[in-house]
């Protein structure tokens, strides 16, 4: 789609009014042109081009342009851009065709830099990389790469008070998320289509949690409440001694399992409906579990872009898969 299709994205919402937007756009071809990652676990930081801050240059500019537009917090990574965009008054025009504008400013900059770098003839001695988002190079010339930026975009609309502090949160991060998923790149590679217990997979995590022993969790609904917090017990005393919990943790007490377990740091495998596009990593407090080793995803059923409710017959199949695995015959082959 382009991005004046898009802007109407939300039908039922009006992307004139005031509300806060959380708005990201990846490099055409995910080349790393905008800058580099520099620092360490405490200091993470990326270092920009000069594409990447012509980059922000056109960004403030856009709200410079646009005095209703507010920006809270933005991050440019070497290979796309976060923006927090709020909109304090009722724009003119759509937000999505004043964000389409600085993608066109940006692409316009772009273009320039490209004309002047195309004198440019490596050497042997030239040791500057692409990837490094230290230099465009002979990669960003490459004819395919006519733009600077893909088409459309995605956004997140702000529904809560506090969404805008994690937003917030999100966005300032991503150089240290990026940091760590470089050290730990093992644990974020997306495994396709492994078997395991006789059912196909595709897992991101750590694989290693299938050698030791698991314990399915699944409570049923006729159980009382009692039930149920004797099998949470029961669970906590098995993953204290060793066992990883395996399940869908679908339901309230099954989900009050798996966090609990979380604030321990014990391990868990997680059963997902949704599968994994390119490039994925988890969020949140996954995303440092995954990085720690104590977090596999497993994904029965391909990726599906947009949110759908899961159905009760998925819901058994992911429990009856996790009881599968956790018998000791079912394990990845």
């Amino acid at each position: 789609m382009t991005d004046n299709q898009q802007i109407y994205r939300c039908h039922t919402h009006d992307y004139r009014e005031p509300c806060i937007y959380l708005l990201t756009v990846t490099v055409e071809g995910r080349r790393p042109v905008l800058g580099h990652l520099a620092g360490d676990m405490y200091t993470a930081h990326i270092e920009l081009t000069p594409l990447g801050e012509d980059v922000r240059h056109e960004l403030y500019a856009l709200c410079d342009r646009y005095p209703q537009l507010r920006l809270p917090q933005y991050q440019i990574m070497p290979d796309h851009v976060h923006v927090i965009l709020q909109v304090t008054e009722r724009l003119p025009k759509p937000l999505g065709n004043l964000f389409s504008s600085w993608k066109i400013a940006c692409g316009h900059a772009y273009g320039r830099i490209m004309a002047g770098a195309s004198a440019y003839q490596p050497n042997k001695a030239d040791t500057t990389s692409p990837a490094s988002g230290a230099s465009l190079g002979e990669e960003a010339l490459a004819p395919r790469y006519r733009r600077l930026f893909s088409e459309g975009y995605n956004d997140s609309i702000l529904t809560g008070r506090e969404q805008l502090q994690h937003m917030i949160a999100y966005v300032r991060d991503n150089p240290r998320r990026l940091l760590i998923k470089r050290a730990y790149t093992s644990y974020f590679t997306i495994h396709r289509n492994i078997d395991i217990a006789g059912y196909r997979f595709d897992a991101i995590g750590n694989l290693a949690l299938f050698q030791r022993p698991l314990m399915a969790v699944h409570c049923r609904r006729s159980w009382t409440e009692d039930e149920q917090q004797a099998f949470a017990a029961q669970c906590m005393k098995a993953s204290e001694d060793g066992a990883v919990l395996i399940g869908a943790f679908i339901s309230k007490a099954e989900q009050d399992i798996a966090h609990t377990a979380n604030e321990h740091h014990h391990p868990l495998i997680h059963l997902v409906e949704n599968g994994f596009p390119e490039l994925y990593k988890p969020v949140g407090q996954a995303f440092y579990a995954c990085a720690e080793g104590r977090l596999l995803l497993l994904a029965p059923w391909k990726y599906h872009a947009g949110r759908k409710a899961i159905s009760r017959e998925q819901c058994n199949a992911l429990n009856t898969m996790a009881e599968s695995i956790a018998q000791p015959k079912g394990r990845a082959t």
